[in-house]
């Protein structure tokens, strides 16, 4: 992760205070209570549902460091940065029982993973990945409800920068489509932070620090998760239950871990070229926050809580593209 003023997510925790994931399995979730109405733009827009994600229906995807999210049609698209040596893609698989069992993993070893594309569906369904909202009216950057999709800063939102960019995959260059599913955020900051420069400056509170999606697996059930055209060689199956992880976050071997201290969100801005006309902004910590780890999962983000690089201040996590048909 990197830590200092500023950044976009890079770890989840069950244990922090109203943001919290363990509120929303209490069904004691705060909702948003801001009556702007977003209904209005014509836009287009995320495949939006109310229906909230159960805790794990089959297959639990986590998403951790520099990637952005978007979509084409009713499929889900993440893709991931790959143009630092401090961030090497790594997935992990793990059937989740009594104990948690490791099935596949790929990249980690400090050797960048060679993928270009990954596709992860039900076998037999019809595409319709959606994004959880609670609710239609703008959500409450303060004490909106822990899952909403929204935490995440969407690049092409009214928020930002109100339109359509300029993508660019030079960079962001690994793609997965996820074709089922609901998508929504895992866990949020406890610090707040606002937007210095660009197009709209001001607070926007908190912020994603790690995104999840869940994917429903009946019985009868089989997911097909493939990377580069090739399926993994372990079934994902209706009778289990699995977690992936797809970390992207800063990795560093030193002893002061200084190649992690600074913020990556500057990071996002490798996915767009921008024009004069729409100026880079900053994402600035405006009141620190507690870092927790998250509890609950087969994995513990952060493995380890440092104080030289507090993710909770500096978050490791990217953005999304509203405006949607699909990256670049």
């Amino acid at each position: 992760m990197a830590a200092g003023t500023a950044g976009v997510v890079a770890a989840r925790s069950g244990s922090l205070h109203s943001r919290a994931i363990e509120s929303d399995r209490r069904g004691s979730a705060a909702e948003s209570n801001l009556t702007v109405n977003d209904s209005a733009a014509a836009k287009p827009d995320w495949n939006w549902t109310q229906a909230l994600p159960s805790d794990n229906p089959g297959i639990r995807l986590i998403f951790v460091g520099m990637m952005v999210f978007t979509y084409k049609g009713k499929d889900a698209e993440v893709v991931f940065h790959r143009g630092d040596p401090n961030h090497n893609l790594r997935i992990e698989g793990y059937e989740v029982g009594k104990t948690c069992t490791q099935i596949f993993k790929f990249g980690g070893s400090g050797t960048p993973v060679d993928i270009e594309e990954m596709d992860l569906r039900i076998k037999g369904a019809t595409s319709n990945a959606s994004f959880f909202r609670a609710n239609a009216s703008d959500i409450d950057r303060k004490y909106g409800h822990p899952r909403d999709f929204r935490w995440l800063l969407d690049l092409e939102s009214d928020r930002i920068y109100k339109h359509k960019l300029h993508r660019d995959d030079t960079i962001y260059r690994t793609k997965l489509r996820v074709r089922n599913g609901t998508f929504f955020t895992y866990q949020t900051t406890n610090s707040q932070f606002k937007l210095e420069g660009g197009p709209q400056p001001g607070s926007v509170y908190h912020v994603a620090k790690v995104m999840a999606a869940d994917i429903r697996l009946d019985e009868s059930d089989r997911a097909v998760f493939k990377i580069d055209g090739t399926e993994i060689p372990h079934q994902l199956v209706g009778t289990s239950k699995y977690e992936v992880y797809f970390f992207n976050d800063c990795a560093c071997r030193s002893s002061d871990c200084a190649s992690c201290q600074t913020s990556d969100f500057p990071m996002v801005f490798d996915a767009v070229a921008l024009t004069a006309a729409e100026p880079q902004f900053r994402l600035v910590l405006e009141m620190p926050g507690k870092e927790a780890q998250t509890t609950g999962l087969c994995l513990t983000i952060p493995e380890h809580i440092i104080s030289i690089h507090n993710t909770d201040e500096a978050p490791c996590m990217g953005s999304g593209f509203g405006s949607g048909g699909g990256f670049p």
